[in-house]
């Protein structure tokens, strides 16, 4: 895909998307124990973050199908966004998150070999700082709100 858009516009170096994550929602109630949905868009955040980072598929490799594509083709998750997808389906699937992945051509190669090889999820340091923060959240006493 990159690759094609880089044929019909050579100028551009840096490619990025706006994607959903399917099975955040279901992480988080499932594996995270977490319901009520935190209300605090950075909670949310942080949350989303791990999941992204940390949540394993079978095969090794991100857990969300959407981040397992974009970043098993060497993108680089580079921001989290709240309140994104106000749909139903944006809502029951990911309480409204979405994410950026960046394809920067001069990372892609690098990307897809630590995913692959190493198992590092790469990140910008931004969504690195969430996902520290999401891994120690706790619950108790968080603002909340049935979603």
């Amino acid at each position: 895909m990159v690759g094609l858009l880089q044929e019909e516009l050579p100028h551009l170096k840096t490619f990025a998307t706006l994607s959903p994550l399917p099975g955040f929602s279901k992480w988080l109630s499932q594996e995270r124990q977490i319901t009520p949905v935190p209300y605090d868009p950075e909670i949310l955040k942080s949350l989303a973050a791990q999941y992204l980072v940390d949540a394993k598929h079978k095969s090794g490799l991100p857990s969300d199908s959407v981040a397992r594509f974009h970043l098993g083709n060497g993108a680089r998750l580079e921001a989290i966004h709240t309140r994104a997808d106000l749909s139903t389906n944006g809502q029951a699937q990911s309480h409204g998150v979405m994410v950026n992945y960046v394809y920067d051509l001069t990372e892609i190669e690098a990307n897809h070999f630590a995913l692959n090889e190493l198992g590092t999820v790469a990140t910008s340091k931004i969504v690195q700082a969430l996902a520290e923060a999401g891994r120690s959240y706790s619950a108790s006493g968080a603002d909340t709100v049935d979603a």
